[in-house]
């Protein structure tokens, strides 16, 4: 047996050289060593995917219970207006029903919500109908026409 003799010099020369040979590419420009492979980035990316799945139940669970929490509190408001409306005018209840239109296009009497009959249009596309204290009983104490609204309800009108 004999063995073979290596000076060290030359062994970390070819070390460096095997080394250079794997950090470049055929042009002989250095490649970098910082960065992600698409492995590790499609692993990611699965990751958020999944994360994003488990989340959107959640998120939408909580829009329902705020749609809830302002129905509420319309609720609320309407109730107070009426008991408002009724401490205020001796404890009467405030008109509702169909109220004649005068030839001005007014309201004999002021009514809690125009809207009885489907035949007058403007009740049901006009808010002053609901916020002009001319036209109605409850402007004084509601100053937001969405009060009426559902919040369920998807249509464009506020």
């Amino acid at each position: 047996m004999h063995s073979e003799y290596v000076d060290p010099p030359l062994k970390s020369q070819a070390m460096q050289l095997t080394e250079s040979a794997k950090l470049n590419d055929r042009c002989g420009q250095r490649l970098s060593t910082v960065g992600f492979t698409s492995t590790e980035l499609l692993a990611v990316i699965a990751i958020i995917a999944i994360l994003a799945g488990l989340l959107l139940p959640v998120l939408a669970k909580a829009k329902s219970q705020a749609r809830r929490v302002q129905c509420i509190n319309n609720q609320r408001q309407l109730f107070l207006a009426w008991t408002l409306y009724a401490d205020d005018h001796d404890n009467r209840l405030v008109p509702n029903g169909h109220a004649p239109v005068t030839a001005f296009g007014q309201l004999c009497i002021k009514l809690w919500v125009t809207g009885d009959s489907h035949f007058f249009a403007p009740a049901f596309t006009n808010d002053a109908f609901l916020l002009d204290p001319h036209l109605a009983a409850f402007a004084s104490y509601l100053q937001s026409a969405a009060t009426f609204k559902c919040p369920e309800d998807r249509s464009r009108r506020n």
